[in-house]
């Protein structure tokens, strides 16, 4: 195929694109930040039916990030399923443009907004995933990156056990509190632990390598006196930019576990944390 020729399909191809979104919906401009929502429109009102639809949207430079996941609502809200995916980026690694699409038993509206999805919002049901629709692409082509899809919601019903479902409706209070996950009291005993063992060392943290518990965060005691120094630079600039920074942290009202009023504890002395030994 010639050059010219090669050319010119393209050209055509990008052209009969160009009209199968516009015929769809208008878009207006995105917004210069990640939060606000586009406005989409159909080109001459919501139809009594359709058999699914297709639709691109341009972004500004800079204001949509690959792993920012999109949804799309009803002015009033409502949920709607719809796939997305990028067909361009910028430079600087941000998104250019987006394709989307929405199945024919999508709920009709005169006009939607299509913005970054919370989904912590509230609880939404199975259907807004809309993996269901993708079960026909499994079969025909039996990608596997769709399949885990599909098998995610095999044992769905699952997160009940750990996701109260009626959530979005409560009449009990947000506390700061409830952000304290359970990962969070791990988490804070295996650092605490690091900096125990790490202070019991003979040298500090000039005693070389150690076996790690990595359920615990404890390091091995070592019985060694010998000193290590081969990693110096490293150990300093691992020091200055994370040790210090979380010791600060380890005192403040954020790191204790959280009292059941605000999620704030009482200040923890470093000394009474740690021990006399703290590793400077």
């Amino acid at each position: 195929m010639s050059g010219a020729h090669r050319r010119t399909v393209i050209k055509g191809a990008a052209v009969a694109a160009a009209a199968t979104s516009v015929s769809w919906a208008r878009s207006r401009p995105a917004a210069a930040t990640s939060g606000a929502r586009t406005e989409l429109r159909w080109l001459e009102g919501a139809p009594d039916a359709h058999a699914g639809a297709t639709w691109g949207v341009p972004w500004a430079r800079g204001t949509r990030h690959p792993e920012q996941p999109l949804g799309l609502t009803t002015v009033d809200g409502t949920d709607v399923p719809v796939r997305t995916w990028p067909t361009a980026y910028r430079p600087d690694g941000s998104v250019k443009r987006t394709a989307h699409a929405i199945a024919p038993d999508a709920p009709k509206a005169d006009r939607y907004l299509l913005g970054t999805r919370h989904y912590a919002d509230s609880a939404k049901q199975v259907r807004i995933s809309a993996t269901a629709n993708r079960r026909f692409f499994h079969y025909l082509t039996g990608d596997e990156r769709t399949g885990d899809l599909l098998r995610e919601l095999a044992d769905v019903e699952r997160t009940f056990l750990a996701v109260d479902p009626q959530r979005k409706v409560r009449t009990d209070g947000y506390l700061p509190g409830d952000r304290h996950a359970p990962k969070a009291e791990q988490a804070r005993a295996k650092l605490v632990n690091s900096l125990r063992t790490i202070a019991a060392q003979p040298h500090g943290f000039f005693t070389g390598t150690g076996l790690l518990d990595a359920d615990t965060g404890k390091f091995a005691v070592t019985s060694s006196t010998a000193v290590n120094v081969s990693h110096h630079r490293e150990g300093f600039l691992h020091r200055q930019r994370h040790l210090l920074p979380l010791r600060r942290l380890l005192p403040s009202h954020g790191f204790p576990a959280p009292s059941p009023a605000h999620g704030k504890g009482d200040p923890l002395d470093l000394h009474q944390l740690l021990g006399d030994r703290i590793p400077t």
